[in-house]
């Protein structure tokens, strides 16, 4: 499932294991790397994740551990 969540942010949404979800970001963060060559503009990408547990009791409590996990990164920058 993917849906766009803000003016520049998308949600990706499937099962998969941890190795899949690494596999899915590397393919994505290519893609934009890819098109950065054709175009007159740098694209940048970062990618929050996270995974559902029993302890969350709605969507936007995942979707706050993903927002976390983004920003965390684009600090780290």
């Amino acid at each position: 499932y993917i849906a766009r969540y803000g003016g520049d942010e998308f949600i990706v949404a499937f099962e998969g294991s941890d190795e899949d979800v690494e596999i899915l970001m590397g393919d994505i963060r290519h893609r934009v790397e890819e098109k950065n060559s054709r175009l007159p503009y740098e694209l940048t990408v970062s990618i929050g994740k996270a995974r559902k547990n029993d302890d969350m009791r709605a969507a936007g409590e995942l979707i706050a551990e993903a927002d976390w996990d983004l920003y965390s990164i684009k600090n780290s920058r």
